[in-house]
């Protein structure tokens, strides 16, 4: 079912790096190593965002990490992305809200109302801005071909209403760009590192998200 034009995106869930490896291309672990080495070469830094803590075991895959500022126009990139969702969101299920009202979900609904009262102008420029990111993001990704971040800001909530706050993972949807999350596991609470890197660059970045599990759990 369509929402969002502008960032619906097709997504896989595997319970492994390495099981998402073999739905996107054929390859052993060694194989996925090659991939990295013709796709970057010797080991470029690999950039981490606050509010992230040092990834301790990463160095062991020869990737060296480092800290990362990212370009003016971050902060505001969430809220654009934000005020896309709703906004197309609304004009695309409006008629479902007209046809049944609340019965399609008190937040659906809400979220629909509150679309539909943004206007094109605000629209318009969230796009911009969403666009100006992305060649920021550019460069960014020039110089560090992986960013890893939070995949989430906490612990998954309790029970079946929410799957939680998406603030982690909206701005890159925004972008276009793909983007993974390994569990990891740090005195026995799991958590999600997310990894994400260029566009067109999904091969490589599921290559990379494999060798960094195989590090976390050897270590």
């Amino acid at each position: 079912m369509p929402f969002a034009p502008s960032l619906d995106t097709l997504g896989l869930f595997t319970g492994t790096a390495g099981d998402m490896a073999c739905l996107l291309f054929t390859g052993t672990a060694g194989d996925m190593a090659c991939l990295w080495e013709r796709s970057w070469g010797s080991p470029k830094p690999v950039a981490e965002l606050p509010p992230m803590g040092q990834v301790g075991a990463l160095p062991a895959t020869g990737l060296p990490v480092v800290s990362l500022k990212m370009p003016d126009g971050w902060g505001e990139l969430l809220a654009a992305a934000r005020l896309i969702n709703d906004y197309e969101g609304a004009r695309t299920h409006r008629e479902l809200l007209a046809r049944h009202g609340e019965a399609i979900g008190a937040r659906l609904a809400e979220l629909i109302r509150h679309g539909l009262a943004l206007t094109e102008d605000e629209y318009a420029a969230a796009r911009k801005h969403v666009e100006a990111m992305r060649g920021a993001m550019a460069r960014v990704f020039d110089a560090y071909p992986l960013l890893l971040s939070a995949a989430a800001t906490g612990p998954a909530p309790e029970g079946l209403e929410s799957t939680g706050d998406p603030s982690a993972n909206a701005p890159w949807t925004a972008l276009g760009v793909p983007a993974i999350s390994v569990p990891i596991f740090r005195q026995a609470a799991p958590l999600g590192l997310q990894i994400t890197a260029a566009w067109g660059r999904d091969d490589e970045l599921v290559a990379a998200a494999a060798l960094v599990e195989r590090v976390w759990f050897k270590s």
